[in-house]
């Protein structure tokens, strides 16, 4: 007896894999955001933000979680806290001279640990070539779709996940190197690695661009900074490793790691002159109106520093 063919399974196989195809289908399935997001083509500089694949990625996202103050967006990763209000980011003298250096940037920006991407959107919107780097992949999606809907070129903007400061970047090809507000999550050995590869890549008469949590910050300074001078004073080109966050910043806990790196301009100058920089400025970063309480700031909380490769 012949037996019957049976239709119905080979029909939902070839209906499975034309929704595969489709534009968000992504919605639907199962395989880690991060997992799909590495399958994506990579070049030298990261993964191109018109990549086939990017928009099925975007209907995965979260909104962005906001703190516990509404002035500023968590990080997925508990690595601190991203800016919410792009008009107060302006305000910072560090944010405005990158913007003034950045309208003669002949070569392409690296914006490390750019969190949701408020500086990369600056330099986008200034006609550069951005290389977004962060260890969030939900961080680097909300960038461009932020860029999207801002109707930015995306065809400038490269997504790097790799971690700082392991990044395979050219030698002399960079204009200029954004670090801000990422050293202090890194151990002393890795901040010197990471500004001798910046030395490394950016190209002559190209600039770092730096802001690092200060062991001045009111917060804890009455207390911290006794023993980073007298750790300096004894040798210690590192002495604001290992602060601890949960005596240091009670507030902010919830959403960093256990202990920060701060410093001030002695360590950052010993580090960047070792490297052959040229200090062009430093000054403290006025980070008061993102408080929850401006009793415990007073414009003290970071150091900005520039420095040039000459």
């Amino acid at each position: 007896m012949k037996k019957k063919k049976i239709w119905f399974p080979r029909f939902v196989s070839m209906t499975l894999m034309l929704m595969l195809t489709l534009p968000g289908f992504a919605l639907a399935t199962t395989v880690p955001l991060d997992t799909q997001f590495a399958q994506l083509p990579i070049t030298p500089l990261g993964i191109h933000a018109t990549a086939v694949g990017l928009d099925n990625l975007t209907p995965l996202l979260a909104d962005p979680p906001k703190s516990d103050t509404g002035k500023s967006l968590l990080t997925v990763n508990k690595m601190g806290f991203d800016v919410l209000n792009n008009t107060k980011t302006q305000q910072s003298w560090i944010i405005l001279d990158i913007l003034d250096f950045l309208k003669t940037a002949k070569s392409p920006v690296l914006d490390v640990g750019c969190g949701y991407g408020q500086i990369t959107l600056i330099a986008l919107a200034a006609g550069n070539t951005v290389i977004a780097n962060d260890l969030a992949t939900e961080h680097l999606l909300h960038l461009r779709k932020s860029a999207l809907e801002a109707k930015l070129p995306i065809d400038s903007l490269y997504l790097s996940k790799v971690a700082f400061p392991d990044l395979a970047i050219p030698d002399n090809t960079l204009s200029a190197v954004v670090l801000h507000r990422i050293l202090h999550f890194l151990p002393p050995a890795q901040v010197e690695l990471g500004l001798a590869n910046v030395k490394k890549w950016l190209a002559p008469g190209g600039k770092v661009f730096i802001v690092v949590m200060a062991p001045q910050h009111k917060e804890f300074s009455s207390w911290f900074l006794p023993l980073y001078d007298q750790k300096w004073a004894n040798g210690d080109k590192w002495p604001g490793a290992g602060l601890p966050v949960a005596k240091a910043l009670p507030d902010q806990a919830y959403n960093l790691p256990s202990s920060l790196h701060v410093m001030d301009e002695r360590p950052l100058r010993y580090a960047l002159e070792k490297q052959g920089f040229v200090i062009e400025k430093i000054a403290y970063v006025d980070m008061k109106q993102f408080g929850k309480d401006s009793t415990t700031r007073d414009g003290h909380e970071a150091i900005g520093v520039i420095a040039v490769k000459q």
